[in-house]
């Protein structure tokens, strides 16, 4: 597991990767925009945690290879989404 500010591009990369398997079509652009807001709500979220597989050393630690971090993730990704794509 490493610290979530180390793995923003692989991350981002891993996100696109997955939605094109489904959909081939997809706006990486607005997906890729998103990501950001997505990782600040995981950092907000695990932030201090008692729970080293969370938060350990004063950081935040994430992978996408655990599947309820992933999950967690996702969600947020696509609240972000949404209010970017719905937004006046």
């Amino acid at each position: 597991m490493t610290r979530l500010k180390d793995q923003a591009k692989e991350i981002e990369t891993l996100v696109c990767f997955q939605l094109k398997q489904h959909w081939p079509d997809v706006n990486e652009e607005v997906i890729r925009d998103s990501i950001p807001a997505a990782l600040l709500k995981i950092e907000k979220g695990f932030t201090g945690l008692p729970n080293k597989r969370y938060y350990c050393d004063k950081d935040v630690c994430f992978s996408p290879y655990m599947s309820v971090q992933w999950m967690i993730f996702l969600g947020s990704s696509v609240v972000s989404v949404g209010k970017k794509l719905h937004s006046f």
